[in-house]
Formats: structure tokens, C-alpha cells, sequence
């Protein structure tokens, strides 16, 4: 659910649900935007999975979006008229890439891996450290972005948590709440 006064649920595609309800973010009227309504550029990244799919599909199919931008670490086989992928293997550095960050609306950051099979270490820097570097680099040429993490219901800002993902990914969001005006965080508990 999010957080705040917008409330909504992102249902699993995989389940036979619809994202509607990213409409909290994308299609109401609270998103800060630096320019008309009708002109929207969005940034996924992670949209080969199944949450950024989803968000995908969604921006794709919402006639204020005009451009839909995907960060990508290996190409994908999706094409649409709204849609421009951007292949990208260093999620540390953006500084390649740092220019098609200008004049982005929101963003959904729906990249991750599952903390099983990686060590503690390449776990964090994949869940907080990716994050934290494309989370800078937005805010630098697009500071009104609106920044959506996909997170997880437990993740634990407090870093308590005898669950590794649930403190690294606690971690990732407080370490970027409030870097851009108006961050979500998907689930938070």
C-alpha cells in the first residue's frame, strides 16, 4: 500500500490483476510536474521484472505519458512508439547516461534481486547501493521527480531486523526519503 495519503495497491500481473492503482502516482493530480499534464517523460528501471512490467504497461497505456524511458541491463524484446530503452551495465555510475535524467517526471525503481544466492555484501549493493547512485544522479537533472521505490512490506529503516533484505532494504529507503519531492515507498508496512 502507499504510504500517506494516497492510498492504492499494486496487484500482481502474474496473478491475472491489473496495476491500476498506479495511478496514485502516475495518473492523479498530485505528482509534481515541471510541465503541462499532458507531457509526461517517466523513468523505469527494472521494467523486465514483474513489478517494473507492470508500471511498464501502465505508463504505456496512460495518454498524458508522452515518453517512457527504461534503464536496462540487457535488452528486451517490448517496443512501443512511447518507449526508449537505454542499455546500461554500470548501476553504480550514471554519470554515461546522466543527461537523459533532465526533465523526468517520476520514476519507479522497481529493480532488485532476491537476497538468496548473493552474498550479504553484493546484496546490499545491489538493493541499496544501485538505488542510492540512480536516485543522485535523477536528482541532480531532475530534482521535481517524483521517486517510486518498490520495496517490501517489512523492510526495516531501523536496521534491526534479523532479516537481511529487510534491513537493506529499510536501509535504501531512508536513505533516499525525501531526496526528491514527493517519494513514495511501495509496500511499506
Amino acid at each position: 500500500m502507499f504510504t500517506g495519503d494516497r492510498a492504492g495497491v499494486l496487484k500482481d500481473p502474474q496473478q491475472g490483476t491489473e496495476f491500476s492503482q498506479l495511478s496514485c502516482a502516475i495518473r492523479g493530480g498530485s505528482m509534481p510536474v515541471s510541465k503541462s499534464a499532458d507531457n509526461k517523460r517517466i523513468l523505469i528501471f527494472g521494467a523486465t521484472g514483474t513489478w517494473g512490467s507492470g508500471a511498464l504497461l501502465e505508463c504505456l497505456d496512460h495518454p498524458e505519458i508522452t515518453e517512457v524511458i527504461c534503464i536496462l541491463r540487457r535488452s528486451s524484446g517490448r517496443t512501443h512508439p512511447k518507449l526508449r530503452k537505454i542499455l546500461h551495465r554500470d548501476f553504480e555510475d550514471f554519470s554515461a547516461i546522466s543527461r537523459e535524467f533532465a526533465g523526468i517526471d517520476a520514476c519507479f525503481w522497481a529493480l532488485g534481486s532476491p537476497s538468496s544466492g548473493h552474498t550479504a555484501e553484493e546484496f546490499t549493493r545491489i538493493e541499496h547501493g544501485f538505488v542510492t547512485a540512480a536516485a543522485k544522479a535523477l536528482h541532480a537533472q531532475s530534482p521535481q521527480c517524483r521517486f517510486v521505490i518498490v520495496s517490501g512490506p517489512g523492510a526495516d529503516r531501523s536496521e534491526t531486523s534479523r532479516q537481511l533484505w529487510a534491513r537493506i532494504k529499510g536501509r535504501a529507503e531512508k536513505t533516499n526519503a525525501g531526496r526528491e519531492r514527493g517519494m513514495l515507498h511501495w509496500p511499506h508496512a
